[in-house]
Order: structure tokens, then C-alpha cells, then sequence
């Protein structure tokens, strides 16, 4: 136990720790770039190997319990910078940003991680109908843009035209919450809606 604590400390894989429960709770993107989670993980241990030394060294504590003490402080500081970070977006927003405002999380995650039923229409940037259908799984990993769609029975190839949807989603047709996502990698352009039941019919 003693070593285990101590080599999470010594290893710096406690800043690693630290920023998955800041994207377990959302208060970082999982799509953080894999250089700036680096930079963040390293500067997250060099704190926490300074807190480490003041156990030992200044507090003359042991090493088990100055790991222990390490590991649950560290924790409690990446909750507390998570917090500060929320306010700091949400204060910009109120006072500098003119239009577009500053997000905690990804764009892609703002329309995909969501704690209910997500319907969607894909298209192509020429305005190619590609699926429409419940969304079941969307993946948040850097790098990998994948989506699974679960196409609503009687939905496939209905050939609903992209400006109709437009116009239903515009004129809030629908009474529900909506997004557009575009993922410009690969060219697709996703019209959400945010149904409250599986009962919902989108026409």
C-alpha cells in the first residue's frame, strides 16, 4: 500500500488522475488536445509532488500517511480548480464575449453528451440526406468521430429535405430543445433534437 501510494505521487500519474475526474464531472473536455493534457498533467504533479514534500519534509509526517494526505488533496484541488475554471468562463462570457461565448466543453460534446434521448438528421455539406435517427452512441475519444444511429422505423432513406428542416427547427416546430453540430472533419452536418420520449415523431 505504502509503495503503491507513494509511486502514484513520485510517477506524476496523480495529474493524470486529477484531469480524467475534471472530465468525468465536465469540467474539462474529454477532446482536450493530448499536448495541452500533458502540459496540464505535468504542471497538476509538480504541485502535487510539492505537497508531498511538505509532508514529509516540513511536517516530518510518514510516508504512507504524507501519500495518503497527498492523493486526497490532490483531488480536492483539481475539484477546486474545475470551479474556479466554470467561473472564470462563466464570468467572461457575462462581460468580455459579444455573441459566441466560451464553453467548458467541446462543441461536439455540448450536442452529443447529453443525459437523455438525442434524434438527429445527418447530412452532407451538399446537402446529402445521410441517416436520420436516435443517436445510441457517440464517441468523445481525441480523434475518433464515430456515431451510432438507431434509424426510427419508417424513417430510412424518407429523403427529408435539409431546408425543411431548417425551417421546422427555425419556425420551433418541434417545441423542443435543438442544436446543429458541424463536424468539418468529415464533412457532415448534424440538425438535433432533444426528444422527451421515444414516443416523439419527428414529422
Amino acid at each position: 500500500m505504502q509503495e503503491l501510494l507513494q509511486g502514484i505521487v513520485l510517477s506524476g500519474a496523480l495529474g493524470y488522475l486529477q484531469i480524467s475526474l475534471l472530465q468525468d464531472i465536465g469540467k474539462v473536455s474529454k477532446l482536450t488536445p493530448k499536448e495541452d493534457k500533458v502540459k496540464v498533467a505535468l504542471l497538476l504533479s509538480v504541485s502535487d509532488y510539492l505537497i508531498y514534500l511538505v509532508f514529509t519534509e516540513f511536517l516530518k509526517l510518514s510516508i504512507i500517511i504524507s501519500a495518503l494526505s497527498t492523493v486526497v488533496l490532490a483531488f480536492l484541488l483539481a475539484l477546486l480548480i474545475g470551479n474556479f475554471y466554470k467561473y472564470y468562463v462563466k464570468l467572461i462570457n457575462k462581460h468580455f464575449n459579444k455573441g459566441a461565448n466560451l464553453s467548458l466543453l467541446s462543441p461536439r460534446e455540448g450536442a452529443f453528451d447529453y443525459d437523455g434521448l438525442i434524434f438527429t438528421y445527418a447530412f452532407t455539406f451538399d446537402h446529402q440526406l445521410i441517416m436520420e435517427g436516435y443517436v445510441e452512441r457517440c464517441s468523445m475519444l481525441d480523434g475518433d468521430m464515430s456515431i451510432s444511429i438507431h434509424p426510427k422505423t419508417g424513417l430510412i432513406d424518407s429523403g427529408t429535405p435539409e431546408n425543411k428542416i431548417i425551417e421546422l427547427i427555425n419556425n420551433e416546430y418541434y417545441k423542443l430543445p435543438t442544436a446543429m453540430y458541424i463536424d468539418s472533419t468529415n464533412k457532415i452536418k448534424y440538425y438535433i433534437i432533444y426528444p422527451s420520449s421515444d414516443e416523439w415523431v419527428p414529422m
